[in-house]
């Protein structure tokens, strides 16, 4: 559905940039053709001179005339001008052509958009039209052609010259411009190979000292030294560089602000995405009052982008109109000087940190058309006063944290085309009805909390053809609206909702739908395909996935042939079928088909005859789908086949028939026996890419038959003997939690495009292989925990590597880490725990930069963890360090202060760590083993504002640092059986985020603080075999710990100890309500850091799901209370970043 919406998306886009580029063309063209003279040239017919037409006949000759090269995009701005060109006829009516009223000479040609095709255009015609003074060659083809082919002699009269979008090739010859002394206007831009040679901007300047509008976007100016713009003219006006073929190297000189006359300066990017060009701006710090109407900086790196800037230009650039800075980096809040921009008529700050609330009122704003704040950080409520705002086409604030009410004002504005408000927190429900909205063509609003029911109104918009509703909290039915056929609906998306009842018979009238998604709601009652699919004839994705109360009434075998030729995709997912659908066996263009989470058990070949299109098949999760019985598969066409979680218990015979398979996901399933040469086909798959056996019973691989595999998957299956390297080109190896043994073969070395190595989990032993860190470039994750590798770990992590993730843990590898880990610049999670290294704390390793995860629990470390090579602020990204059951001695009075990411993650965006959204993810998860409480939970991911120190079972002395106070962040502290003296540092009550606390077994002494109470997180408390006396305080979550949170301090009294505090009497335990309602807080607490580490409902539910082979009831639990979780999880995480 994605891969369409985007398409969909991306379609709509191409409309945007071909009216982008009507609007800049039209806008040349009347700077060229609107000037007095050619009033003049219009005000009387006048006869062309006779050898002037033959002067433009000769340079028509010089061309081809071929529309076929342009873009389709084009098509309605194209056309041969020069057709019109006919000799014996007056030149001063061609198209293209303006002649001087009283003399007849032509003074202008404009051949823009005429299909023009040369390698090589001459000029020696147009220097016979001495009185030229606008040539415009703009949007035409001489691809190949170098600037000096046409302007290669004296060109005394011209002063506007536009050869953009043309295609000319190679460095722009200084001289020519010394033959343009007259040239105000030059238009270069989108040249992209054209290039200024070293010194060539600067004499171009010299030359041609006149130029008030310049454009060179996309020229390579990386030659051009940023200080000659010194030089233009100060008479300049408009000013427009930029693009990624564009690279200046250095900054644009402040100066430029304070030209007199400058009222347009834009940089342009090449892409329509949020990779920064290498432009640098630099903006006066005072003063900088300029007639700037048009300033367009997107993707440019803007030094001192902070409030201070903001605040400039809203109190000195106020005569601005086009405002766009978006991707810049800027940081700080909206000013209230915001409001002296009266002029403004595009605004474009997206994707940028900007914190606070919306602009001033929106009422200062009269002729804005274009507002874009989308991708920033602002909150509060969006103000209900879009209502002079008449002029507004384009609104987007998609993707803040935005609250309160969907303001109703937005939509009744009269002339808005896109409002995205997508992305926020926004509450309420939409309007019962609206005025207006007649040239709304997308309404965005997925991922708030909007409630109430879909209003009939939205369905029947005359122009509306995009609808994203999803991710809220939409209830009811979907009423019935009148006139579907006449909608423009192309794309409706009301997916994660609470929809009810039945799908109207009106949905299945919008006969203009291409995209229909209604996934994840709550629908009832009986779909009738063979009725309605017919009406949707453009209809390419139909997602009715994860409705379990929607049943489709089959119509039997004699059913009526199936009318819809588009319908491509089609999502079945957890809908309760129980049997393989009637209507889908005559879909005969489909391409995707999605059945998985359901209860089918019987499938047969001739369900697929008509399926010739078919590309993806997935009917994972049927329980109790076996394709044991069936001898082939009629599907010439397919590339992907997922039969996860079903009932297989050998290779099914019709996979060797699979010409085209690219991907086969067989996981989880009950397949027997040893992998080996297929019978019929003893070269196996050519086209197969990825494989999935994980989690089955497999007990051996004699032979690999997919020679070209990229991805191979054989985690938890029953393999024995040694490891066998899969083909050279694979690029993730997974075989953990197999039973393989010994050495690893050299041959691993051969490898060298490979991302993922996972050897875990199995009884491999011997040395590990010398080339292990370096013999792939690309490796990203090397996993070889719990097994029995013995010896030192290599020196071959070689500079450049990729490592993101190094496992080793639960070995017995021995001797010093090498130090040439530090040219791991990408790591973020080392773990070399349960081993038997002997070494001092590697200090260096403070140097890399992404390191979040550091284990180096139960091995031979020793000695002190301060180094005098340590210098500036090492770890600064850590979140997890791990130093137990280690023999490190000394002091931690100035470590710790080195954790920069434990003082503040509260701007931190929640993710699993070594999560980038790409392949890797599916299938690979870091994992770490926390202990609490004096137990060790192994957590399968873990969150990226997860926090944890764990120093316990050393020699550590001393008192234990007041500096802990400031790793605010901190969610897990562990400094028990250590030598700690004196007392429990009152800093720790700024620890809010603490959860667990654990500093038993040591020398501490004094009273419990009992600021300590006010730590409202803590979970998981212990304090025992110390020397603390005094009352133990009482409130909020100390009414919850046990005895053994205390035990082993004599002078310990008070609640839950028997021992009385002087009075004699028994201490009062907490009410019963009380303790109920905390026992419920650590229930969920335990679940929730359970959750944010990898666990779900931990060892209980994996146990079960194992045992009882993955009961559906249960994965289905576990993955709603996940969302859940997740949910709630997100909303704690916003409420402490704001507190």
């Amino acid at each position: 559905m994605m891969k369409n919406k985007e398409t969909s998306v991306r379609c709509s886009w191409f409309r945007v940039i071909c009216l982008v580029l009507l609007l800049r063309l039209r806008g040349s063209l009347s700077f060229y053709f609107n000037s007095s003279d050619q009033a003049q040239a219009q005000a009387q017919p006048t006869l062309c001179l006779p050898h002037q037409s033959s002067t433009l006949l000769q340079f028509k000759h010089s061309f081809s005339v071929n529309c076929s090269h342009f873009p389709w995009f084009w098509e309605r701005i194209i056309y041969p001008k020069t057709n019109s060109w006919k000799e014996g006829s007056d030149c001063c009516v061609w198209d293209g052509v303006t002649c001087d009223a009283e003399t007849g000479f032509v003074i202008a040609l404009d051949l823009s958009c005429s299909c023009l095709h040369s390698v090589s255009p001459s000029n020696t015609s147009l220097l016979l039209l001495p009185h030229l003074r606008m040539l415009n060659l703009a949007f035409n083809d001489f691809r190949q052609s170098p600037l000096a082919s046409v302007f290669g002699g004296q060109f005394t009269t011209l002063t506007h010259l536009n050869v953009s979008h043309s295609g000319f090739e190679g460095p722009i010859p200084s001289p020519i411009f010394s033959h343009l002394p007259k040239l105000v206007s030059l238009d270069l831009s989108f040249n992209y190979a054209l290039s200024f040679e070293r010194h060539g901007f600067e004499k171009m300047l010299a030359n041609s000292t006149q130029i008030r509008q310049l454009f060179l976007d996309q020229v390579d100016m990386s030659l051009v030294d940023p200080a000659s713009f010194l030089n233009l003219s100060s008479s300049i006006v408009s000013l427009s560089l930029g693009g990624r073929n564009n690279q200046l190297l250095g900054k644009l000189p402040q100066e430029l602000f304070h030209f007199p006359f400058l009222q347009m300066l834009r940089t342009t990017p090449l892409h329509l995405d949020h990779d920064h060009v290498s432009w640098e701006v630099s903006f006066p710090k005072t003063n900088m009052t300029s007639p700037l109407r048009s300033l367009q900086l997107p993707f440019v790196s803007i030094a001192f982008a902070g409030q201070h800037l903001l605040n400039s230009i809203g109190n000195d650039l106020r005569f601005l109109e086009v405002l766009d800075m978006s991707n810049c980096n800027l940081n700080g809040s909206i000013p209230h000087s915001f409001a002296n921009l009266t002029h403004l008529i595009r605004l474009d700050l997206s994707f940028n940190n900007i914190l606070g609330q919306l602009p001033p009122p929106f009422s200062n704003f009269k002729h804005l058309q274009y507002f874009d704040l989308s991708h920033n950080q602002l909150d509060g409520q969006i103000r209900d006063d879009f209502g002079n705002l008449t002029q507004l086409f384009r609104l987007s604030l998609r993707s803040n944290q935005l609250s309160g009410n969907l303001p109703f004002s937005v939509l009744n504005l009269p002339n808005i085309v896109l409002v995205d408000l997508s992305q926020n927190e926004l509450v309420g429900s939409l309007p019962s009805q609206v005025t207006g909205l007649s040239l709304l063509l997308k309404l965005w609003l997925s991922g708030n909390f909007l409630d109430g029911r879909i209003p009939p109104w939205l369905f029947t918009l005359p122009s509306l053809f995009s609808l994203d509703l999803t991710d809220n909290k939409f209830t009811g039915p979907i009423d019935p609206f009148a006139q579907p056929a006449a909608s423009l609906l192309e794309y409706v998306d009301l997916q994660n909702n609470e929809i009810r009842g039945p799908i109207p018979t009106s949905v299945f009238a919008l006969v203009s739908l291409t995209i229909l998604d209604l996934s994840s709601n709550r629908l009832t009652g009986i779909s009738e395909p063979n009725i309605n699919l017919p009406k949707l004839n453009k209809l390419d994705t139909l997602n009715l996935s994860n409705n379990t109360l929607l049943s489709f009434k089959s119509t039997g075998r004699n059913a009526n042939y199936i009318s819809a030729p588009n319908l491509r995709s089609l999502k079945l997912s957890s809908c309760n079928i129980t049997e393989f659908p009637w209507f889908v066996r005559n879909l005969e263009g489909l391409e995707e088909l999605h059945l998985s989470y359901n209860r089918i058990s019987v499938i047969e070949a001739n369900m697929f005859t008509r399926l010739k299109s078919l590309r993806f098949l997935d009917l994972s999760h049927n329980t109790q789908l076996s394709l044991n019985a069936i001898p082939t598969l009629p599907l010439p066409n397919l590339e992907r086949l997922l039969f996860s979680s079903c009932n297989t218990t050998e290779f099914p015979n019709f996979l060797t028939t699979l010409k085209n398979l690219s991907e086969l996901n067989l996981s989880n399933n009950s397949i027997h026996g040893k992998i080996s040469k297929w019978e019929s086909e003893s070269e196996g798959w050519p086209s197969l890419r990825s494989l999935d056996l994980s989690n089955n019973f497999l007990t051996g691989i004699d032979y690999y038959p997919w020679k070209n595999v990229m991805t191979l998957n054989l985690r938890s299956n029953l393999l024995e003997g040694s490891l066998l390297v899969p083909p050279l080109s694979t690029m993730i190896f997974i075989i953990s939690k197999n039973k393989l043994t010994g050495k690893i073969p050299s041959l691993i070395c051969s490898l060298e495009i490979l991302e993922i190595l996972d050897l875990s989990e199995n009884n491999l032993s011997g040395t590990l292989p010398i080339c292990i860190g370096g013999f792939s470039i690309l490796l990203t994750i090397l996993d070889l925990q719990r097994n029995k590798f013995h010896g030192n770990i290599p020196h071959s992590f070689l500079q450049g590597n990729r490592l993101q993730t190094i496992n080793l843990g639960s070995n017995d590898l021995d001797g010093p880490l090498p130090k040439s880990l530090v040219n791991c610049s990408w790591l973020e999670v080392l773990n070399v725990g349960n081993n038997k290294i002997y070494d001092t704390f590697p200090h260096w390793l403070g140097a890399l930069p992404k390191l979040k995860v550091l284990v180096l629990r139960s091995n031979n470390f020793h000695g002190e963890l301060i180094n005098s090579n340590m210098k500036g602020s090492p770890f600064p990204d850590l979140r997890i360090f791990d130093l137990s059951h280690n023999d490190f001695s000394g002091s931690l009075q100035p470590f710790l202060q080195s954790f920069q990411s434990m003082k503040n993650l509260g701007n931190v965006a929640m993710r699993y760590i070594g999560e980038n959204g790409d392949l890797i993810d599916t299938y690979y998860h870091d994992s770490v083993v926390i202990t609490m409480k004096g137990a060790e939970f192994q957590f399968e991911r873990i969150l990226t504002i997860f926090t944890t120190i764990d120093m316990s079972s050393n020699r550590f002395e001393g008192e234990i640092p007041e500096i802990i106070g400031k790793l605010a962040s901190l969610q897990v502290l562990n400094f028990s059986h250590n030598n700690f003296i004196s007392h429990i540092p009152s800093s720790i009550v700024n620890l809010t985020q603490l959860e667990s606390l654990d500093v038993s077994s040591n020398k501490l002494t004094g009273h419990i603080p009992t600021q300590l109470t006010g730590l409202g997180f803590l979970e998981v408390l212990n304090l025992s075999e110390n020397r603390l006396v005094g009352p133990i305080p009482m409130g909020k979550q100390f009414n919850t710990f046990p005895n053994d949170s205390y035990i082993g301090n004599p002078g310990l009294c008070g609640f839950p100890l028997s021992k009385t505090c002087g009075s004699g009497k028994p201490e009062a335990p907490p009410s019963h309500e009380q303790k109920a309602d905390s026992d419920s807080v650590f229930q969920w607490k335990a679940a929730l850091i359970g959750y944010g580490s990898g666990l779900v409902f931990g060892i209980s539910a994996s146990y079960i799901m194992l045992t009882l082979g993955r009961p559906f009831w249960l994965v289905k639990m576990v993955e709603e209370a996940t969302y859940k979780l997740k949910t709630y999880l997100t909303t704690r995480a916003r409420a402490r970043a704001r507190a």
